[in-house]
């Protein structure tokens, strides 16, 4: 990793977010919703190149969108991350591009 220190504080602040999910409830709370757009904005929004979010004004000025949005840009991020450290390459996430869609879809039937 380029950037030991920075996986490090995430990897830290991701280890305390169950005990928000069991404060308040549940993962979709506003609450921790912020808790993971409070990392993103710590951490991952300090490197470049930055990722730039394109949309009508309206929504991405509200501040619940906002933290929606980098807690996704958070856990895309994480996800790439594991997918790497687990012998994942980009080829593969390629070429067995449908074969994920499936699992995912096959996942989400079950919720």
């Amino acid at each position: 990793a380029k950037r030991p220190a920075m996986l490090d504080l995430i990897t830290r602040e991701l280890d305390q977010i169950p005990q928000q999910i069991e404060y308040f409830g549940s993962i979709t709370s506003p609450q921790v919703i912020a808790r993971f757009a409070d990392i993103y904005q710590r951490t991952v929004s300090e490197l470049t190149p930055r990722i730039q979010v394109f949309g009508d004004s309206t929504y991405l000025q509200q501040a619940d969108n906002v933290n929606r949005i980098r807690a996704l840009l958070l856990s895309g991020i994480r996800a790439a991350v594991l997918w790497q450290q687990k012998g994942g390459r980009r080829w593969q996430f390629l070429l067995q591009s449908n074969k994920l869609l499936q699992a995912a879809t096959d996942l989400h039937a079950q919720t």
